[in-house]
């Protein structure tokens, strides 16, 4: 469920380019044919590979043990905190491809098309401060 929300909020489109974005779509794969997968199951999916590799080490590594309820809050915690960067990045993307039509419906001298851009403009502006 937290892999749909991430994907849903554009964390293919911030991997792109990346060893992550691989991972992304092998784990998308994964999931659609088994949903309750584990991570380690990644791993036999994952041809030999600097992404296997990487997979490999990441579940390897000691993890600390807190108490259940602590760990699910943590992760809770940690995924909201994504989803808010996930969110803010897809706004400032919007907000620089919105300052280039303003600036072209300028240099056009659309002032209507100008006027309904800059109120665009200013609804993006609430979102990223609020």
């Amino acid at each position: 469920a937290d892999f749909g929300l991430l994907a849903d909020r554009g964390l293919q489109e911030m991997l792109s380019g990346t060893i992550g974005e691989i991972l992304f779509l092998e784990l998308s794969k994964l999931l659609e044919s088994n949903p309750l997968a584990e991570p380690e199951e990644l791993l036999t999916v994952l041809p030999e590979s600097t992404e296997r590799q990487f997979v490999a080490k990441l579940l390897q590594a000691p993890c600390q043990t807190p108490s259940v309820a602590s760990e699910a809050r943590e992760e809770k915690g940690e995924l909201l905190d994504l989803l808010e960067f996930l969110e803010r990045k897809r706004i400032k993307e919007a907000a620089d491809s919105l300052l280039l039509r303003i600036r072209k419906a300028q240099a056009d001298g659309d002032n209507g098309l100008l006027l309904q851009l800059l109120q665009e403009q200013f609804d993006i502006n609430q979102k990223l401060h609020n």
